[in-house]
């Protein structure tokens, strides 16, 4: 480093992360990793990869949670780990906004799934309740499930453990399907989020 750069970078980073630790302990503010993704991360892990697989419904019968929040967390947790372990905020509203009306993600997801979008309509499903998606995500951060992290507006949804999470194959179908939607809608026209979500999400960075 001194003979490329002229200085020892790794020497420094490490100074100025004592540093940091330091002033985080002196002012009782917690500390914030400056790496990304942050240590023990699903993100620096190697991917569950979702996409290569075919569109084929599960086999198991289908019945609702029976507590809305109870879906609205699952298909939360299930949607960042298909994403790797990390995703964007505006992309997990996006998907999850699409939970919420059954009949318009059957439409949007024909071209891509074909008969298997008819399919899954007709089963009886959850609705994505999104007037409970913050207070999820934000107990889910406090419970140390998920991590926020990045800036305004590129915020983006870390996993940091899969405990306590049941999976539900009619639940993880669903989050794969709202998310293909949604990766295809984004290309067409970004998502607009409103300021003052925008501010409640930026508050769990510090979290």
């Amino acid at each position: 480093d001194e003979a490329k750069h002229g200085s020892y970078r790794t020497k420094e980073t490490i100074l100025q992360i004592y540093d940091a630790l330091a002033e985080a302990i002196r002012t009782g503010t917690p500390y914030q990793t400056p790496l990304y993704p942050s240590p023990a991360t699903f993100a620096a892990a190697h991917p569950w990869s979702w996409r290569g697989m075919s569109m084929v419904l599960p086999e198991e019968h289908r019945a609702p949670l029976p507590q809305a929040y109870q879906y609205v967390v699952s298909v939360m947790i299930e949607m960042v780990m298909q994403a790797g372990g990390a995703l964007s905020w505006a992309t997990l509203r996006a998907a999850t906004d699409l939970l919420g009306d059954r009949e318009k993600l059957a439409n949007l997801l024909k071209p891509l799934a074909g008969e298997v979008a008819d399919e899954w309509l007709k089963l009886t499903g959850d609705r994505f309740d999104a007037t409970l998606r913050f207070d999820q995500l934000s107990g889910l951060c406090y419970a140390d499930r998920f991590a926020v992290t990045g800036q305004d507006p590129e915020h983006v949804v870390e996993l940091l453990t899969l405990e306590k999470h049941v999976y539900f194959p009619h639940v993880r179908f669903d989050a794969r399907i709202a998310l293909a939607v949604a990766e295809e809608l984004a290309l067409a026209q970004p998502v607009n989020i409103p300021a003052e979500e925008r501010k409640k999400v930026a508050a769990l960075v510090s979290h």
